[in-house]
């Protein structure tokens, strides 16, 4: 059984609280809960997995751990790196195939936090079709890839059950066995089906019954 996670702040959703003590995110948690105050060899990692794998949880709650800082426009944290330097010992990039990342940006960075610690979030670690500069791709494949293993049916199970009763909806346990059983499952799949159920229960005044949900999953 997966161990609960006492987070040290209070502002994390029970879904977020479900991503980090999920036993398809029980490697990469260890990983982050000793990095780097016991790997401090370690300057740079990247933490791969699908889209909506939640990366972005793991990332945040690693940063609050360590006060880290999310790096949210590169083009400006390099013009101010210095003061980011000497006040940060952590930071975060999310997302690296993001298009408005550039890549000489994204080197010099690499460059700017080599004595710093550093977390890359991605969806792909095919670097030889997302990047053209040789020297990025030769420096990221050097790096620790942390994967995050695909949402396991039981997690997806309870992530469905407590979405549900956030949003104050009951339903019948043949619903998610359902969704389950045919829904192509992620976060983000199983949020959007539920807002789109829950939005269509509303304005029709009617229960989310198995019926209504083969209308959003043929």
């Amino acid at each position: 059984m997966t161990e609960q996670i006492i987070l040290p702040f209070s502002n994390f959703t029970e879904e977020s609280n479900l991503i980090l003590r999920s036993d398809c995110n029980r490697a990469a948690l260890k990983f982050l809960e000793a990095w780097p105050r016991n790997l401090n060899y370690i300057r740079v990692a990247i933490l791969y997995g699908e889209k909506s794998a939640g990366k972005t949880t793991l990332l945040k709650y690693w940063l609050k751990c360590n006060s880290g800082l999310m790096i949210d426009s590169l083009k400006e944290f390099l013009l101010n790196s210095e003061s980011y330097i000497d006040s940060y010992n952590c930071f975060a990039l999310d997302n690296l195939i993001q298009s408005k990342f550039n890549q000489q940006h994204l080197f010099h960075l690499l460059n700017v936090c080599q004595n710093k610690t550093l977390l890359i979030t991605t969806d792909s670690i095919d670097f030889n079709s997302i990047f053209v500069l040789p020297d990025l791709i030769s420096r990221l494949k050097s790096y620790p890839v942390i994967p995050i293993e695909k949402l396991d049916e039981m997690m997806a199970r309870q992530l469905v059950i407590k979405t549900f009763s956030q949003q104050q909806l009951s339903i019948d346990v043949k619903v998610v066995d359902y969704i389950i059983e045919n829904l192509e499952l992620n976060y983000q799949n199983i949020s959007n089906l539920i807002d789109k159920l829950d939005k269509h229960s509303s304005l029709h005044k009617k229960k989310i019954s198995l019926s209504l949900v083969k209308k959003f999953i043929p």
